[in-house]
Formats: C-alpha cells, structure tokens, sequence
C-alpha cells in the first residue's frame, strides 16, 4: 500500500494532516493529538482521563491522545505542564529538495507565570507511515514575567499514550517484550512500592502468566548505549486486521543529556521519548534566563503488516530508519535552533585498543567534564558509536565544535578521554594508542569492568521461570530474599566462587549485607620485589547515598548524603570511599543495572598482605535510612561493576 500526496487542512480549531495512509488532527484547543489512524485502524483510541501506573510520571492524566509534549517544569500541579491550551498554532506545508511533501503543525505556548516557551513541531511525509517531531523550551526576558520558577529542568518528554485494546505488547529491544496486563487487573491490584504492582491475584492476567507476578514500568527502562528502538505491538488477536506498532526510533541523540550510560523509561502502555529526567541518577539542567534548546528531530514509525507477522519485523524497520538528508535540510528552515546536515561534519578516529577490551565506545561530549555530567553544559551535543575491530570509528553528521574524546571498552579498568577536541571541515584523523591503566601486578578481579553489574547474582541472568521471562534485575527487587541467596552474608573466595551465584548484585545497608568478604590465599614471596603499595580498584555501575536522584545543592547536608565505605584488609583500614552526593542514584529499587558509574582507588601499604588467607571487607553503614520523595525503601546500596587488587 502507497502513501498519497500530504494533504493539510485547517478548520477552525482543528488541523488536520494526512497522506492516504496514516492521518491525524490536533486539537487546537488543548495541543492533544486527537485523531491518528493508520490505514484507517484506530492507534489510540476514546480520549479518557487515568492513572495507569500508580505512581508514575502521569502529568495530565490523559490517554487516548499522542504523540504529545509534556514537562516537569513548574511550581503548579506537582510540576508537570503541558503545554498547547494557550498556544499559537501554525500549519506547515512543503517540498523538500527532492520534490517529496510534507505536512504538519507546529505550536508556541508561553507559560503565563515562568514565562517558559515551548513549542512542539510534527510533520508528515507523502511516503511515509510516522511522524517527525521536535520539541524546543526556552527562556526570554519579558516585561510582567517572573522568570524561571524551578532551579532544574526536571523533566521534558512527549509520550504516545493510547487507550485501545489494539496493543498487546510492549517492546524494549528485542530480548525484553512482554503481554500488557489487563487494565481492569492494573487498577485492582496491590501496590507495593513507587509504579511497582502485586498482580499475583490475577494468575490469568496474560503478564502474570507468561512474565512475572510484579509489574512496573521500570522493568522496561534501558540503557541508551545499544539502544536503537522501542514501542507497542499489536499482535491482532484482539482486534485489527494484521499486525500493528507503534515505534520510537531513536537514531538521534545528540540533544539528550549523559552519554550512552543513561538508563531511561521506554514503554509501559505509553511510549516515551525522554530529553531530560533524573531517573536512575542521571543529571538534569538548571532553569535560567537564556536556556534555549531544540531536541530532535524524533520520529514515531506506525507500522501495519499481513496477520501472523512477528514483532521482529517492524522492529527492525524502526531500529533502522534514517530520514532523507533532503528532508532534514529543508526542517531548518522551519525549525528554529535546528543544525541540517548541511552544515554538520564528520568525526573520524583511527583507535588503537588495549588487549582484551570488548565492545569499545567512543564518545564525543561537553568538553571539560565527564559525559555523565555533560547537562552541566545544555547547549553542547552528545555523540557516540561502537569502535570496530579495526579501529576505524566514524561519527557522522556532528554539529562543528570542540568536544571531550571519551573511550571505554567492556573488560579494561578505567576509561581514556581528552578534551578540547575540535570537529571541523578541517579536521585531521584523531589518532589514539590507548593504553588500560596499571598499578602493579594484578592478583585477583572481581567481575567485569563493562558499566554494570549484569554479571552478579540476579543481574542480567533470565527468569527462566515464565515463557516472556525478564532478565532478573528488572523485575521488582523485592522478588529476591537477600538472607536465603546469602545465608552467612557475601564472602568471596577467590579460585572458588563465581560472580554469577556468589557476588550479589547489589549490597544492601541492612545487617546482613552491609558488611561483604573477599578471601584470598596468598604467598608473599610471589608479590613483585622492590615495591611497598598495593592498590585496589573498585568500580560501581550504580550507587544510592542519603540523597537518592536530587544532585542538588540542598541535599548536601542530609545524613549520609555522601555515603562513606568503609575498607579493611586483614583488620586494618585501608581508608574510606566517601561517594558525593552527586554521584547518587535510585538504580536497584527501581529495576535497574547501569545507573551513574563511579569509582575509587584504595592505595594501602602492601606489608598488610601475608601469607596464607588475606580478607578484603568492604562496609556501609549498617541500618541507616534516606528520607523519600516516592514510597521506596530507605535502604542504601552500592552496585558494583567489577573490582581488581593490583602489588
């Protein structure tokens, strides 16, 4: 089935947008996408007012609309806003370079109390089934205006929120799908914690019966690294003629913030596209005159295939797609702030790895800070792709500019950056000859060093349990009993255990887990000559102090806010790690496995070491709790990504 030329039609509160097969209206009225119709199927259903994940990020409450913007940018209604019922409307009609027609509508919305502006831009082409989005916040000085009301952007997204039987799936990537719960069973079942469902009541919910008893959205959050795809699917067994989805694509992630190792919600009957949030310890930018960026351009795939045609096949339409350079050229001129591929650049690194490194990255980011950090510059881009084996990685279509050089690779300790990068027409071949970092001879590693502890005990092995099992850390952590996995708490034998079953995923601050053990055997004389320094490396993939998500200022002096590990070998101190309140995050709690990655060195005299059996203990503090803006458990945690004692 083809698509037709894009018709636009404007009515009195009302746009229409259509190209033969997929067709939508917006309502001018309140910014909400009241019509989106795929080969004349219905995508999202009877508009209706709900909560369907209690506890989560609802702003408006409504479903049965979409793709619609949305932000936690406000004092008013828990902070969320979303814009579009105060708003200039404009229809948007045209031709690319190569003759192909788009049609869409944009809107500008100045918020009457912040003095915030958003708009929100949607456009779609003759010969295709998805819509282009972008989306742009701003703040001007104007006469009347408070200014920003907020010290930080706490969130910006639009969402895709249906309310149609039509979907029966979600999608992650494509080793994490599961059936969606019915919603009558969603609203009668028990609450356990933040977003997080008992629906054990319920053994014939299709989630229950083939994923698990617990439900919550963040089981579906992923890591922005490999991330290429993620959505709805419609497998027709309940209504439709075929097979359908509902797919963001997210080929472009320039404008988002904290590099390849943001964890972020994906799908949980909605579909989101996050910008900006704090969620599993990720940094968000401050509020202030001057703030003006565009994010995307974004697009929806909506796709309609024979009946019986797997989930993997529009998967992989949306995992792929590339809108035409032609396309992207002529959005300039309708788009304010957005750079064209016109005017964009190429980055080429020849890279020398060290041995043994494994899925290496390189990384373009803010420069002069890591690029966990890099919202701490919110005008700057973020780039990335995996280096191939040899050793040629190109970045293509870079806004020109300087840029820290980041590298890191899955089993190599530490990582290689550089700033002050400048990509430009002009730039030379960014040669590297990267060395992994050396302390000594190593003794013994726990783990491996790849920005998570998916490796450990109910990390990223698979519930093998149900038929749509998730990979364990997903599921509620709740469904895992610390005090049966580890009876006598963690001790480690180095030569006899094994990370997967002795090495949990995450240490706990209760008694039994607060204080874990690494044994070791040992000859002295083995250990190089001529030296007196031992050094171990510890690295965590995701740590919760007393400040839980906020990297503010006003959380500094809670209790533990910067929470202090305590280290000894043999009995002896070997110094504490006090990890920053900046550094915190709500990763274990809320399903997750990569959160924001940090690291220490103990440096110790090496005397310490003696023949025979040597002890590592690593401490927190045992029974402390943070306060909680959502219901959580007040426990805090480290989650360690890999450790490695080097003489």
């Amino acid at each position: 089935m083809t698509c037709a030329e894009v018709v636009v039609e404007v009515h009195r509160s009302k746009i229409r947008v259509r190209n033969g097969r997929l067709d939508f209206t917006v309502n001018m009225r309140n910014g909400e996408m009241e019509r989106l119709k795929l080969d004349k199927q219905d995508l999202i259903g009877r508009e209706i007012w709900e909560d369907p994940i209690p506890g989560g990020p609802t702003g408006n409450g409504i479903s049965g609309v979409g793709p619609y913007l949305d932000c936690n940018c406000v004092l008013e209604d828990r902070g969320f806003y979303t814009p579009g019922a105060n708003a200039d409307y404009k229809a948007h009609q045209g031709k690319d370079s190569l003759g192909v027609e788009f049609g869409g509508f944009s809107f500008t919305d100045r918020h009457h109390r912040s003095g915030q502006v958003m708009q929100f831009y949607t456009f779609l082409r003759e010969n295709e089934t998805g819509l282009h989005t972008f989306s742009r916040l701003a703040y001007t000085k104007a006469e009347g205006i408070k200014g920003p009301t907020r010290p930080v952007l706490q969130e910006l997204r639009t969402l895709f929120r249906p309310n149609t039987d039509l979907w029966t799936h979600f999608v992650t990537n494509p080793t994490t799908v599961a059936p969606a719960p019915l919603k009558k069973n969603i609203n009668a079942a028990k609450y356990v914690q933040d977003a997080t469902l008992d629906l054990s009541p319920f053994p014939d919910d299709p989630y229950v019966r083939e994923t698990h008893k617990y439900f919550t959205k963040y089981s579906f959050a992923d890591t922005w690294r490999d991330h290429e795809a993620h959505g709805l699917f419609g497998d027709g067994s309940k209504m439709g003629n075929g097979t359908w989805g509902a797919w963001l694509t997210m080929w472009n992630r320039e404008n988002y913030y904290g590099g390849p190792l943001h964890s972020e919600l994906t799908v949980d009957g909605i579909v989101y596209d996050y910008f900006i949030s704090n969620h599993y310890g990720a940094n968000v930018p401050a509020l202030h005159e001057g703030f003006d960026r565009t994010f995307g351009p974004n697009y929806y795939l909506f796709t309609h295939h024979p009946p019986g045609t797997p989930f993997t096949v529009p998967y992989e339409e949306a995992r792929n797609y590339r809108p035409p350079m032609e396309f992207l050229n002529e959005m300039a001129r309708h788009v304010p702030s957005y750079i064209p591929p016109a005017e964009r650049e190429d980055f080429e690194a020849q890279i020398t790895l060290p041995p043994g490194a494994k899925k290496a990255y390189v990384i373009l980011s803010a420069s002069g800070m890591d690029v966990q950090d890099n919202a701490g510059a919110p005008n700057t881009q973020q780039y990335w792709t995996r280096i191939p084996d040899n050793g040629t990685a190109i970045i293509e279509d870079v806004v020109p500019g300087k840029y820290r050089v980041t590298i890191y690779a899955d089993g190599v300790f530490g990582q290689w950056a550089t700033d002050n990068v400048v990509v430009n027409r002009n730039s030379p071949i960014f040669d590297v000859n990267w060395v992994e970092e050396n302390h000594g001879k190593e003794i013994w590693r726990i783990g491996t060093p790849d920005h998570s502890a998916g490796e450990f005990r109910h990390g990223y092995a698979v519930d093998k349990e149900h038929r749509m099992g998730l990979q364990e850390y997903r599921i509620f952590y709740g469904a895992y009993d610390f005090g049966k996995d580890f009876p006598n708490g963690v001790e480690y034998y180095i030569g006899k255990s094994t990370p997967e079953k002795d090495w949990n995923y995450a240490q706990w601050s209760n008694p039994k887990s607060s204080t874990w053990k690494v044994v070791w055997p040992m000859k002295t004389a083995d250990l190089p000559k001529n030296t007196s320094e031992a050094t171990l490396t510890v690295q965590a993939a995701g740590v919760r102090t007393g400040a839980g998500n906020e990297h503010i200022a006003k959380v500094a002096g809670l209790a533990h806010a910067n929470l202090p590990i305590k280290a000894t070998v043999n009995g002896k101190s070997i110094g504490d790690w006090v990890i920053p309140y900046t550094h915190s995050s709500s990763c274990a709690v809320r399903s997750g496995i990569t959160c924001y990655n940090t690291g220490h060195k103990f440096v110790f005299d090496s005397s310490l070491l003696k023949d025979g059996d040597n002890v590592l203990t690593l401490s927190l503090p045992h029974g402390i709790t943070y306060r909680n803006l959502a219901r959580l458990p007040g426990s805090v945690y480290v989650q360690y990504d890999a450790l490695r004692l080097e003489v």
